[in-house]
Formats: structure tokens, sequence, C-alpha cells
């Protein structure tokens, strides 16, 4: 398992995400063994299918943008993945579609933003149901909203994943759906003890 940045996915640290396509299908394992031999670090390969028009691609992402070539003059990271898969896999035929680039900057900004949005959608919850119910409440809802937040992100991680733009969407979307189950709860514990005063 990693640690770390290397949890990190490339929009928070910076690096490239190359999508190509092919014709015939390379096994992910070959793939990894030519561009670990590139010195370029840990890259992330994986195929996706395009919903709409049913054809497979393959992914790249690396976390370096340049690196030292061998004549000492910096390169540029995902050309090099390309000429080495091109050169190793021809029968594959290998072709670049679109290449996102992330500077270390831009990286960090969107690391701030990204816990930010997780901060105040936390705060927002307090603050809401402090006011519709009790403050007792908000923090018990706060506090289980942490626990759902922990425990996914533990299993992601456990399962060897790094945390992406998606992943930050779908933690906003599961403290979405763990205060709205709370929501209900708190209103049943209400409903409850204005029965027990009567």
């Amino acid at each position: 398992l990693g640690k770390g940045r290397d949890l990190l996915g490339y929009e928070f640290v910076g690096g490239n995400s190359m999508q190509m396509t092919f014709q015939n299908k390379v096994d992910v394992d070959e793939i990894r063994k030519v561009i670990g031999g590139l010195s370029i670090g840990d890259a992330m390969i994986q195929y996706q299918r395009d919903a709409s028009s049913g054809k497979d691609s393959l992914r790249v992402t690396t976390r370096a943008m340049e690196v030292h070539g061998a004549d000492g003059q910096r390169a540029d990271a995902s050309k090099l993945v390309e000429n080495a898969l091109k050169e190793k896999f021809p029968a594959a035929d290998f072709k670049v579609v679109g290449v996102d680039r992330v500077g270390a900057t831009v990286g960090a900004e969107i690391q701030r933003t990204a816990l930010l949005a997780v901060l105040l959608a936390l705060f927002g919850i307090l603050v809401y149901v402090a006011f519709r119910y009790e403050f007792s409440f908000a923090v018990g809802a706060v506090v289980a909203i942490i626990h759902d937040i922990l425990m996914t992100l533990g299993w992601y991680f456990l399962a060897g994943r790094e945390l992406n733009a998606t992943t930050v969407a779908a933690i906003l979307t599961i403290i979405g759906f763990s205060i709205n189950d709370a929501i209900v709860i708190f209103a049943r514990i209400r409903e409850d003890l204005k029965l027990g005063m009567r």
C-alpha cells in the first residue's frame, strides 16, 4: 500500500493523465513493466470503456510531468510513455487522443479547495441541525458523518485506490446521504420525545 502523497491522485500533486486508443489490447502488467523501466515513478494504468461508443481506451496517469533524459535534458513524461509503448507493442497501434496536465501549484490549490468543500459541508450541517433540532444532535450528526467518511476512505485506500477529484465528489455524496439518514432519525426521536412528554 502507498502512503502519504502516494495516496493522492495526479489532480492533487500534479502530473499527466494520457488517454490512448489501440487496436489490440495489451495486458496491464506488461504495460506496467515497460513504464517501470522509464524511471518516471509509479503510474496508474487502466482500461476504460466509452459508454456512448462502446470502445475501450487506455488511460496512463503519471505523477511526473517532466523527467531527466539519458542526455541530461528534460523530457516530457507523456512522450516517453507514448514512445516506449509504441516501440514495445507495435501491434497494439497505440494513439494518443488526449493529455491532461496538472502542475504542482494547481494541484495544491485543488487539494485546498476539496478540503474546504468538505469542511464547509460539515459546518453547514452542524449549523442546520443545531437550529433545527438541538446542538447535541448536531454534534452527533457530524461525528457520525466523519465516521462514515473515515470508514469509506479506509476501505478505499486498503483496496489500493488513490484519492482523486471523483473520490472527493463521492465523499460529498456520502455526506449528503449520511445527513439525510440522520435527519430522519432525529425527526423520529423528537416525535417520540414529544409523545413521552404528554
